[in-house]
């Protein structure tokens, strides 16, 4: 997949919660999300249950609603405005990469 990401420079992630059964979701970020982001690629999800407490919409990733018509008119404001889409996307893979989803991360806050 790294080979993909290289040549990306979003991700569009429009997940919701319960649409195949009660309770299934598969939730922020997915793997697909994260493997991406450590390819600094930027990330557009949705986040209806807000499991997304230490990314911050419009900064690190941005948070969209499960619209098309919204999804469309952000992506072609960053197509206008490169340069902002490239530092999302760099902020992105380095903190997904290197505090939320590392090891230490997961060895220091996860209970012996």
């Amino acid at each position: 997949m790294k080979g993909l990401f290289l040549q990306m420079d979003a991700i569009v992630s429009p997940n919701i919660p319960n649409a195949i059964a009660p309770g299934w979701f598969d939730g922020f970020p997915t793997g697909s999300c994260v493997e991406a982001a450590a390819c600094d690629v930027a990330i557009f999800c949705t986040d209806p249950l807000g499991l997304n407490p230490g990314f911050q919409s419009g900064v690190d990733i941005e948070i969209v609603e499960h619209d098309a018509d919204s999804i469309v008119e952000l992506l072609l404001r960053y197509r206008n405005h490169p340069d902002e889409l490239q530092l999302s996307a760099g902020r992105a893979g380095r903190r997904f990469g290197r505090c939320s989803h590392s090891s230490d991360r997961w060895m220091r806050d996860c209970p012996s």
